[in-house]
C-alpha cells in the first residue's frame, strides 16, 4: 500500500478525525448528502481500493458520525484517509438502505429513480502548481454564468473549482434524465462546458456527464500526495476573490477554526430563477458553426 510521510503524523491524523465531529461540519455534509447518493473513495496515491465505499445513505448527522466511526477512522489508520462525496443525481427516495433493496439491484434501477441532476463545471488543476491557472480560468467562467444572474454556487475542491447550478433552474424546459434518451439534462450540460471549455479554460473535465456521477462534499477533507486540504463553499463573490490556498490547507484552517458557515450555497443573493434566456443562449452558440468566436467575451462584464 502507498503512504505519504505527512500522513504518519498522529496529531494530524487526530485532527481530522475530529473535523467531522464539529457540529457545523455534519449539518453542511448532510446538506448535500440529503436524498443523494453518498461515497467514501480512497485518494488517487493510495492502492487501498478495498476501502472504498459506493451507494451509501447519509441523510442526519447520526449517519455522518456513523461513517467517521465505521470507515474513516480505519483509512486514517492505513494512511489512506477517504475522500467524502455526493452524487449530483438526486432520488425520490435517497438510495435505499441494504435491508430494502441490494446494491446491484439499485444500480441497475437508480436512474429510473431520479428526480433532478445538478450542473457541475469542474474546472480541475490536475497538480498543485497548476491551482493558480485554474482559479484564473474560474474567475471568467463565474463572471460569464453571473452575467445571466443565475444563483451560481462556487467551491474550491481542494485540487481546483466547482462551479454549480441547481437542476431547479432547468426542471421545466423538458429535459430528459433518463440517460440515452434523447435530449437529456446531460447532453445539455456537456454543451455548456465545451462551450467554456472553447472560450475560457481547457482545465475543464468533459468526462464528467453521465448520472452516476459524485462530486467532492463541501465541508469535507480531501487528501493528495502533498496535503490535506478543506472542500469549501465560497460565501460571497468578495471571499472567492480574495482566495489564498494556503488558507484552506487543512493545518492552517484548522488553527483558525474558521466554521464552515450554513446558508444557502448561492455566491450571489440578488438572482433570477429563470434561466430561459441563459438556455437559449447556449443552445444558440453551440448550434453556430462558428460559435468559438462568438461566444460571450468576459472583457465585456469586466
Amino acid at each position: 500500500m502507498l503512504a505519504t510521510t505527512y500522513l504518519h503524523d498522529d496529531n494530524l491524523r487526530n485532527d481530522m478525525l475530529n473535523w467531522y465531529c464539529m457540529n457545523t461540519v455534519q449539518f453542511s455534509i448532510i446538506r448535500y448528502t440529503y436524498m443523494r447518493e453518498f461515497a467514501m473513495l480512497v485518494p488517487k496515491f493510495s492502492a487501498a481500493d478495498r476501502l472504498n465505499r459506493r451507494n451509501m445513505r447519509c441523510h442526519n448527522t447520526s449517519h455522518v458520525g456513523y461513517f467517521r466511526r465505521m470507515h474513516y477512522q480505519e483509512s486514517l489508520n492505513l494512511y489512506s484517509p477517504l475522500n467524502w462525496y455526493y452524487s449530483l443525481a438526486i432520488f425520490k427516495d435517497g438510495v435505499p438502505r441494504n435491508k430494502v433493496i441490494n446494491k446491484a439491484e439499485w444500480n441497475k434501477m437508480a436512474n429510473s429513480q431520479m428526480v433532478g441532476y445538478d450542473f457541475l463545471l469542474d474546472i480541475d488543476a490536475g497538480s498543485l502548481k497548476d491551482v493558480a491557472q485554474a482559479y484564473q480560468d474560474a474567475k471568467k467562467i463565474l463572471a460569464f454564468f453571473l452575467s445571466f444572474n443565475l444563483p451560481v454556487e462556487v467551491d474550491f475542491s481542494g485540487r481546483g473549482f466547482h462551479i454549480k447550478m441547481a437542476y431547479d433552474l432547468f426542471v421545466y424546459h423538458g429535459f430528459s434524465l433518463i440517460q440515452g434518451e434523447d435530449n437529456t439534462i446531460y447532453d445539455f450540460y456537456i454543451k455548456i462546458a465545451k462551450l467554456m471549455t472553447e472560450k475560457f479554460s481547457e482545465m475543464i473535465d468533459l468526462g464528467i456527464y453521465d448520472f452516476r456521477r459524485l462530486c467532492k462534499v463541501p465541508g469535507s477533507l480531501a487528501t493528495y500526495d502533498n496535503g490535506v486540504y478543506v472542500c469549501y463553499q465560497f460565501n460571497s463573490v468578495e471571499e472567492f476573490m480574495d482566495f489564498n490556498i494556503d488558507n484552506y490547507k487543512f493545518e492552517n484552517y484548522w488553527a483558525k477554526f474558521r466554521p464552515v458557515k450554513l446558508r444557502h450555497p448561492w455566491i450571489n443573493d440578488n438572482y433570477t430563477k429563470d434561466a430561459s434566456k441563459f438556455i437559449a443562449w447556449i443552445e444558440d452558440a453551440y448550434d453556430k458553426e462558428n460559435y468559438k468566436d462568438e461566444v460571450y467575451d468576459v472583457a465585456d462584464n469586466s
